[in-house]
Formats: C-alpha cells, structure tokens, sequence
C-alpha cells in the first residue's frame, strides 16, 4: 500500500518530519507552508484556514492509497500504534480524531473562528478534530465528503471542526473516529496509551516532556 503524508504548517514552525517517517517508512512526504499556494483568505484567522483547507485539498490530490494529514505541532509517540492508521483508512475511507469539546454545540459556540450557526440536529452530533486526517483515496463515498468539506471551506470558511460536520450532515456519511489517544490535547493530558500528541498545547508538550 502507498502512503503519502501531508504535513501543514502556515505562519508557525514545520513538523517533526524525522518524527512522522518514522512511523511510516517508506511514505511519501510532501509538505505544504506559506508561500506554497494560493492565498484564499483573508483576516486575523487566516493562516489557520489555509492550514485546514489546503491540507485537506492535498489529501484529494493524492496519488497514494492512503494519504493523512497532519499539522506541525504533532508528535508520534507510540509509531507501532500509529502505523495501523493506513489500514483503518482502507476500511473506514475517512478517519479524524474525536474533538474534546464532544459535541458540535459546543465546539461551534465556544470555538474560535465559528459563525456560531446550528443546522437542524441542533449540534447534537460529533466534534473532529482535525489532525491526523486519514484518508483513502479510492473511496467514492469518503471523496465525496472530502471533496464537500473543501466547497464549504470556500464557500463559508469557518473552524476546520464545523466545517467537517456540516461535510458529514449533508453528505450522510460518517468517518470512523478515532479516540483522544490519536490526538492527545490537554483535556486527555494522562488517558494512557498515548499514539499521538498535539505539542502545540503547552500542558501537553510540559507534561510528556516533548
């Protein structure tokens, strides 16, 4: 199986590449930062729209069988682990992590960068976040949600999370999600068997000495 990793870093530090290759010998890497492509938006929260839409769009680019995404302030912990997240992409077609906020309520009314707008499930659903992204790409029905994710981006930037939910609401189709051990915020600081942390959170990265 071909695997390509998609790493985003706009306006920050780049990843930990030796980090992710790591985990995945052998994967392609292509990496995507300021200056790489075209400037889609504008204002004080842009550099993180073009992280969450340009990331996304490479997955659909793709000519690997699974392509995952990660941002830069991500470090693998557990690589035995992580390498399994090729074959859930195969079988699921798209794979996020849980988003600690839990539900689309709440992190649409609490989170940066939202229009604060509810549709008809009242956001009773389920928050993603947004890294790592796993994506197969040979899956009609995940392309199509994928693909649908990157026209509301467009069309009504807002946080990556609510942008994804209103991906799988009219889509009908729904990722596997993957527990907080994918994506270790500071709400998870402790959960056990740790497969990824997001380093990014201080009490994160001071807590596992990263």
């Amino acid at each position: 199986m071909k695997v390509e990793l998609i790493l985003a870093e706009f306006g920050r530090p780049l990843p930990d590449i030796g980090n992710l290759q790591a985990a995945f010998p052998g994967a392609a890497v292509r990496v995507i930062t300021d200056g790489d492509v075209p400037v889609l938006f504008s204002g004080p929260r842009a550099g993180h729209r073009m992280n969450d839409y340009w990331k996304v769009h490479r997955l659909l680019e793709s000519q690997a069988d699974t392509a995952i995404a990660f941002d830069g302030d991500m470090r693998i912990v557990s690589a035995d682990d992580a390498r399994v997240l090729p074959g859930l992409a195969q079988r699921f077609g798209l794979c996020l992590p849980i988003n600690p906020r839990y539900m689309v309520r709440v992190d649409t009314l609490v989170g940066v960068d939202s229009d604060g707008q509810l549709d008809e499930t009242r956001g009773t659903g389920h928050a993603v976040n947004c890294t790592p992204i796993a994506f197969s790409t040979h899956h009609e029905r995940a392309r199509e949600c994928v693909e649908e994710y990157c026209r509301i981006m467009v069309s009504n930037p807002a946080r990556g999370p609510l942008a994804w939910w209103r991906s799988f609401w009219k889509t009908g189709f729904s990722p596997c999600l993957l527990p907080p051990q994918w994506c270790v915020c500071q709400e998870h600081i402790g959960v056990g068997n740790e497969i990824v942390l997001h380093v990014g959170h201080e009490r994160v990265r001071t807590h596992y000495r990263h």
